[in-house]
């Protein structure tokens, strides 16, 4: 069972539930890990799946960020996002999104330095038709440590 993620819609009653599966960190060998070096890109891999009655009728794109938050001093901010995916005709829509992260030039090339960060991800749907509601939701990823590489 995933965790639900907090949507916020522009309307009222609107039947659509997506919850993430798994958020799992993968050092550079792609071993899940929550202790990465400094000097060598990481991964995060997201297990995600869109339902409800309504969600077929979407047509757009979801994009996903991560961002981190530093748990003492550090780089707080986005570090990166997915290309555009865009919504396939059938419920449940079960994706998998991964997003490579190079600590020397993550957020806007602002290096991430050593220490211990909370993973924040977010998951935006912009509508194909402009009159359509956007939607937009969180789902908070475990705490890592960066650690000075070899």
């Amino acid at each position: 069972m995933g965790l639900p993620i907090d949507f916020d819609f522009d309307v009222t009653n609107l039947d659509v539930d997506v919850q993430v599966d798994e958020i799992t960190l993968l050092d550079p060998d792609n071993t899940p890990n929550r202790v990465l070096p400094d000097n060598q890109a990481f991964r995060i891999r997201i297990r995600w799946t869109e339902g409800g009655d309504q969600v077929l009728f979407f047509t757009g794109s979801w994009d996903v960020t991560a961002s981190v938050e530093s748990i003492g001093t550090g780089f707080e901010g986005l570090l990166t996002t997915t290309p555009a995916s865009i919504v396939a005709p059938a419920p449940p829509h079960a994706r998998t999104d991964t997003l490579t992260v190079d600590p020397a030039t993550a957020g806007a090339g602002a290096a991430l330095v050593p220490g211990v960060y909370r993973l924040i991800l977010r998951f935006a749907f912009t509508p194909t038709d402009p009159t359509a509601p956007r939607i937009g939701g969180f789902a908070e990823g475990p705490l890592f440590e960066l650690e000075t590489g070899p």
